[in-house]
């Protein structure tokens, strides 16, 4: 069974219509990929995941738009890629 991890990826805010800022993680779950043959093959990005600093999840609405699914409140990245 391959080992999985999670490590953060990147960071940035994003704004709320009430004007809230609030810091977004963004988290890649990590797959182990090494085998018998294969013993120095390195770590895999899986599926990526948002979460606020204070640990609630957050969802893609589009781009550059987010919401933050326990309390229903819509964000715009405040600095777009």
């Amino acid at each position: 069974m391959a080992v999985r991890r999670v490590r953060e990826v990147g960071r940035f805010s994003a704004r709320a219509a009430h004007g809230t800022v609030y810091r977004i993680i963004e988290y890649a779950h990590m797959q182990d990929v090494r085998t018998r043959t294969t013993p120095n093959a390195r770590d895999v990005e899986g599926l990526h995941e948002l979460t606020t600093h204070d640990g609630m999840r957050v969802n893609v609405v589009g781009e550059n738009e987010y919401e933050i699914v326990d309390l229903g409140v819509k964000l715009t990245r405040v600095h777009p890629r």
